[in-house]
């Protein structure tokens, strides 16, 4: 995985942040726009894998590690039930646009629940799934708390990238595995948020090819710069933990035995 992320992560040194930088893009929420600020940093430790790179199983030169670009408008929450998000370009092309629910909820019963036989224990296990228990449902609320485009050049134009340029797991043109690629992102909460940032990311970000690679676990350790361990375990090291999972699983077997006889 590594080795297939850094290819991706060449594409964004060798051409693709060159080609994202000095962008200029206008973001909409209903009628209220924004000029999209830019938003960069240069390399840094660990940035955006969250990973050392150092096993075996790494190339010998680790992992790359480059520049960020990205673009990013802040909104007030317009107390709406539904928005609608476009990205255009400074010459008033829409590049993306999506009509999205500020937030929604999901319903379970009391055979979702296993607690039937006793309505009393659904308000606990109601609580345990993040809802409210009222008149017999319970009401799990999701809330949006942000939004990321993902974007392609195409000619002299930039488009959504969906269909993806590169391959990725999931259809749509969000940028993260872990919320399946789609735009917007959700929080089991009932609370609205006071601002809904959205980013615009381009299709050969690393970015997204680090939350592809890393299968989304590189998305929780976006703004940080320590490592996780995001591509896994070596293959020795996994073999190591099985070994040592086999060895306590034969002592509790054997410690059972014993007890049996006894």
């Amino acid at each position: 995985m590594t080795r297939r992320y850094n290819v991706r992560a060449k594409k964004w040194i060798d051409g693709g942040l060159e080609e994202f930088r000095n962008q200029q893009f206008v973001v909409y929420m209903n009628e209220v726009h924004q000029n999209a600020e830019s938003g960069s940093f240069e390399s840094r430790p660990y940035y955006p894998v969250a990973d050392k790179c150092d096993k075996k199983k790494d190339p010998a030169d680790g992992c790359l590690y480059p520049p960020a670009q990205y673009y990013m408008a802040n909104f007030y929450n317009p107390n709406v039930q539904q928005i609608m998000v476009t990205v255009m370009d400074m010459a008033g092309n829409s590049i993306v646009s999506k009509t999205l629910d500020v937030q929604y909820y999901k319903t379970y019963t009391a055979s979702n629940l296993g607690c039937t036989d006793d309505y009393n224990e659904c308000h606990s296990r109601c609580f345990d799934r993040g809802g409210e228990w009222s008149n017999n449902y319970c009401y799990v609320f999701y809330t949006i708390s942000d939004i990321c485009f993902r974007i392609a050049k195409n000619g002299d134009k930039w488009t959504a990238d969906s269909p993806a340029k590169e391959k990725l797991s999931y259809t749509g043109d969000g940028c993260y595995y872990s919320n399946t690629y789609q735009a917007a992102a959700y929080t089991k909460t009932r609370t609205l948020p006071a601002t809904i940032p959205v980013v615009v990311r381009s299709n050969l970000d690393p970015v997204i090819a680090a939350s592809e690679f890393t299968r989304g676990c590189s998305d929780r350790y976006i703004a940080t710069t320590k490592e996780y361990n995001c591509f896994g375990q070596s293959a020795s090291e996994q073999n190591i933990t099985g070994v040592i999972l086999l060895l306590i699983g034969a002592a509790w077997y054997a410690v059972d035995v014993l007890v049996r006889a006894g």
